[in-house]
């Protein structure tokens, strides 16, 4: 996560992890904008392939933000904690909390994240277990992590985040996760289809491992959540169905703002399979 060792711990509210942010937050915006969902305590950002996500409307939809899914884009979810006190996170992909992938009621009682005072973290994944995640990266819903291990539901497409305020806290022994009690997967990441699949709905996949080390402490929450924050990702297709408009001129406004253009590309003799791409002006596929 690009951030200091966390701890982990068990407390009689929830089993938390907390993470140690890699930057420090000191904003105040309206509650939404082209890049963040904002909260009362927590603004929520998506990145795909590294790079914030625009955040869409639906006409008449005052209740959530809308995301366009690119099937085999890896993408992660960046929490930001507006106060001045630590905050417990709930965060449920496809209906099912991250940490432990059990079905999520995003209630006070669940594993969540804890993120001190002004401090962001960067979830990249299911959390495998205390050093490691498998990668959230988009593929078709029959293909997602919930399809295959047989917890789909009425959740699937959904990202969403409740955010808890902490109680005094009771002192407990600190217990790690062992191997039964973290999230498991099916046996190997699921690959992208071919990119010119036909468009069906998206779901969230079993990606390639990555590092990611945490570690405990203690946290309490309170019995009610301070924001329930809801996003949906969508392909192109469906989003236009929706109403929503998702030209290019926002990706393509990102790509020249990350410099995806401005690399130097090999000789043609030279490209290896990493270089294919180039010859279509772009450093990478985009499945439309």
């Amino acid at each position: 996560m690009n951030a200091r060792l966390a701890v982990l711990a068990h407390t009689s509210s929830a089993l938390v992890v907390l993470l140690a942010a890699a930057s420090t937050l000191a904003h105040a915006g309206p509650w939404w904008d082209s890049r963040w969902m904002r909260g009362d305590a927590v603004d929520v950002q998506v990145q795909v392939e590294g790079a914030p996500a625009p955040l869409l409307r639906a006409p008449g939809r005052d209740d959530r933000l809308y995301v366009q899914a690119r099937e085999g884009r890896e993408y992660a979810v960046v929490l930001a904690n507006r106060t001045d006190r630590r905050v417990g996170v709930v965060l449920a992909v496809d209906g099912l909390n991250v940490l432990d992938g059990s079905r999520s009621d995003l209630d006070a009682h669940e594993v969540m994240y804890v993120l001190d005072p002004h401090e962001r973290a960067t979830i990249r994944g299911w959390r495998r277990n205390l050093d490691e995640v498998q990668r959230f990266v988009f593929v078709d819903e029959a293909r997602s992590y919930a399809s295959r291990v047989g917890r789909a539901n009425e959740d699937m497409g959904w990202i969403r985040v409740a955010s808890f305020e902490e109680r005094p806290t009771r002192w407990s022994l600190p217990r790690v996760l062992s191997g039964d009690e973290s999230s498991r997967g099916p046996n190997a990441p699921m690959r992208s289809a071919a990119p010119d699949a036909a468009e069906g709905y998206p779901g969230t996949g079993w990606g390639r491992r990555t590092s990611d080390p945490v570690g405990v402490t203690d946290f309490r929450a309170r019995e009610w959540a301070t924001d329930r924050l809801d996003l949906r990702y969508e392909y192109a297709s469906a989003l236009r169905a929706l109403g929503i408009d998702c030209s290019r001129d926002d990706d393509r406004l990102m790509e020249r703002e990350h410099g995806l253009f401005g690399f130097v590309p090999p000789p043609a003799d030279e490209r290896d399979d990493d270089d294919r791409g180039w010859h279509r002006g772009r450093g990478h596929r985009d499945r439309r």
